[in-house]
Formats: structure tokens, sequence, C-alpha cells
């Protein structure tokens, strides 16, 4: 048996500069949080002044989780993310007898420009690493036009290399000269259950050094399935070239369909003919 990986880049998101901060949050004298959001939980106003203090508009709102006791604040991955649910339904589920709450966003460092919402070339990388960093490999996906609501649906599908310990996935923009690092995203796969389903989520995007300023460049949505299959006569079989032995065979048709990964945008129907 061999280990596969199942990786969907569902959508991309506002790719621009903001800080990661825990806010606190209380309900207000009429019971509620006043929190006025966007189908994605980005604030777009306050119903009441009781939060005035912790939350600015524009805030995107990416997990929450209940208040320690001791006073302390939470890690982003100890709360509950908000993947495709509005935050009200999670309060509901999981808080709906809590008066205080911690929220963890993303706070745009600038207000939001009106040239960041047009269309832009753009196409992610996956890397496996070693547990000391070193790259195994990579694969590039099609170019892709960025647009901010829309939903990308590249994927990858690998064999695991004995070894491989991480998965990376960066984002790139497209230019005529150049092709800038907009950040990227790491996943131990020890993470990741084995035949556990697939596991959905926001990643944010970082870039070298912005783990110790909390500072992202946007998030990617990813969907991530760790699972065995059946072996192959071939050791190397879906690896490419760089993820295999010197000595170990390819299968070549099964790699080539690994090395981009496929493109999903709508496609013109043909006109009917009428009588």
């Amino acid at each position: 048996m061999v280990e596969r990986l199942f990786l969907k880049i569902d959508r991309i998101r506002r790719l621009r500069a903001a800080t990661s901060i825990t806010a606190c949050v209380r309900r207000g004298p009429d019971g509620s949080f006043g929190l006025g959001l966007s189908d994605d939980n980005a604030l777009l106003e306050l119903h009441h002044d009781e939060n005035k203090h912790a939350l600015r508009l524009g805030d995107q709102i990416v997990s929450v989780s209940a208040m320690q006791y001791d006073g302390g604040t939470n890690s982003p991955d100890d709360g509950v993310p908000l993947v495709r649910e509005r935050l009200a339904a999670v309060i509901e589920r999981h808080f709906a007898d809590r008066d205080e709450l911690q929220l963890h966003i993303l706070r745009p460092k600038r207000p939001k420009d009106p040239a960041s919402a047009a269309a832009e070339d753009v196409f992610a990388v996956l890397e496996l690493l070693r547990s000391d960093g070193g790259e195994m490999g990579d694969l590039v996906s099609d170019l892709w036009e960025y647009r901010e609501a829309a939903s990308w649906g590249a994927f990858w599908t690998v064999t695991l290399p004995a070894g491989a310990a991480v998965v990376r996935v960066g984002l790139h923009r497209s230019h005529l000269f150049s092709e800038p690092l907009i950040g990227s995203t790491e996943v131990e796969l020890d993470a990741i259950p084995k035949d556990g389903g697939t596991a959905t989520r926001w990643h944010a995007l970082r870039r070298s050094g912005d783990d110790s300023t909390g500072e992202v460049h946007g998030e990617v949505l990813l969907s991530l399935r760790r699972y065995a299959a059946g072996g192959s006569v071939s050791p190397g079989v879906g690896a490419p070239r760089d993820w295999q032995e010197e000595d170990d065979e390819l299968d070549a048709l099964f790699a080539e369909s690994l090395l981009v990964a496929p493109l999903h945008e709508a496609a013109p129907i043909r006109p009917i003919d009428e009588p």
C-alpha cells in the first residue's frame, strides 16, 4: 500500500497585507454581539457600541473560541474555524451560552484600494518538504484569473514519497518579467488524518519573517485528504522524477497528469439551432 495526498485550491481571498490579531467581544444589552457581517464573515457594520473598541470595519473573522478563565488568549488553531458557515451559526451551535468570545481576525493594514479588486493572473506551486525543510520537488498549476469571490478548483493527487513531512502551497502573481510570491502556507502531513475524509479550511498566506510580525498577505481555502491506495509494481509510480530514486521507474502518463493542475473554468454553451 502507498499513501496519496489529494489537495484542492477551492478559493483565494483578500490578497493584501493584513495583521493577524485576537479580539475579545461581549454581548450587548440586546443579548447579541451586534456584528453585521458579509457572507464571508467580514465586518460591515456594528449594531451597538459594546464591541466598538475591539473591532474595525473590514475585519475578516477567521475563527472563534471561548474566553479562557485565566484571561489568557487562545491561538487561532484552538478555535472553531469559519470555513463556509456564517459566524452566527457557529456561535449558536458551539457558544450559545457564552457572553464573551475571542475572535481571531485579519485586519487590513490599509483601507481597501478599488484597484485591488481588479482581476489579475496568479498561479500556485505545490511542494513536498522533508522534516528538515529540504525540498523534494514541486508541481505548478495553470494560470488563473483571480477574482475576489470566484472559485478556482485546481487540484493535485500525488503519491507521498518516503520522507515527506510537510506540504507547502505558494501563490504567485504572474507578471511579464517576474513571478513575485504573494505568500505560502505549510501543513504538516501528520496533521492530516489518514483515511479521515477531506478537511477544508482557510490558511493564511505568509512570507519569510511574517511569523514574528503576524502579517498575512491573503488566504487560501484548501481541501486536503490523505489516504492509502493500492501499491504498484513500480515504487515510483505517480511521483515526479525529483521525488524518486534514480533507478526507479516512472509511469509517464500518470506523472504527466500531475505536472499541471487542471484549470476549471466555464465553457461557452453552443447555440441551439431554432427550427
